[in-house]
């Protein structure tokens, strides 16, 4: 943060969390960059950013007691003035203002697309990865090709939109989930995915 200062020379610091869900992991960050910029007179602004049906209220109502919880811990000490705020939207389209963001950071959010593949029609009458939710051990080379397509164009999109939003100067921290095996078939990851799709089908079945 205090490199970061150093080259862009802010009077206030924009700091934006893409994917900052809810719960006790959403403010790790923003508690980081604070202590980061504790006895620095810069403000910071800080965006939290989610798709529309995050509860945004549940943060809303946590702020203050993260305010206490963070004076607490630097016992009196000079914090930074800082300021949050929530900002529903997807992360593939435009956020914000050209040129207006010192800081992005996104900790495992990437992994998911912008979408199912156009051609994964989940109404047509055969679908073409049925029973997975993701790659699994049963998906076909052919929908696995889609979906490496699309992380690809929904990468690409994600840089180029971030870029645009970043100042002269600007960082992003970028936290996502990678594949140790070339095999696509194999991965944490696609366990993971598999164990949800089971899961997801029981409830259906459940239900039905």
């Amino acid at each position: 943060m205090r490199e970061l200062c150093s080259i862009v020379l802010p009077r206030n610091l924009v700091v934006v969390d893409l994917g900052c869900s809810l719960g006790e992991n959403t403010f790790i960050f923003v508690f980081e960059v604070i202590n980061a910029m504790s006895d620095h007179s810069l403000e910071v602004q800080f965006f939290l950013n989610d798709l529309p049906g995050n509860d945004f209220n549940y943060i809303f109502r946590s702020l203050e007691s993260f305010k206490k919880m963070v004076a607490v811990e630097h016992k009196g000490g000079t914090l930074p003035p800082f300021y949050v705020a929530g900002l529903p939207g997807s992360y593939y389209t435009r956020l914000f203002p050209s040129q207006s963001v010192h800081l992005f950071h996104s900790s495992y959010c990437l992994h998911w697309r912008s979408q199912l593949p156009g051609e994964l029609d989940v109404n047509a009458k055969t679908y073409l990865n049925k029973g997975n939710i993701y790659i699994a051990n049963t998906t076909l080379l052919s929908v696995v090709k889609l979906y490496q397509q699309l992380f690809q164009m929904d990468l690409l999109l994600f840089l180029k939109l971030r870029y645009e939003e970043l100042v002269f100067g600007g960082q992003m921290v970028l936290t996502f989930l990678g594949r140790k095996n070339e095999d696509v078939y194999k991965g944490d990851l696609n366990h993971l995915c598999g164990l949800l799709a089971l899961s997801i089908q029981s409830l259906v079945q459940k239900v039905q």
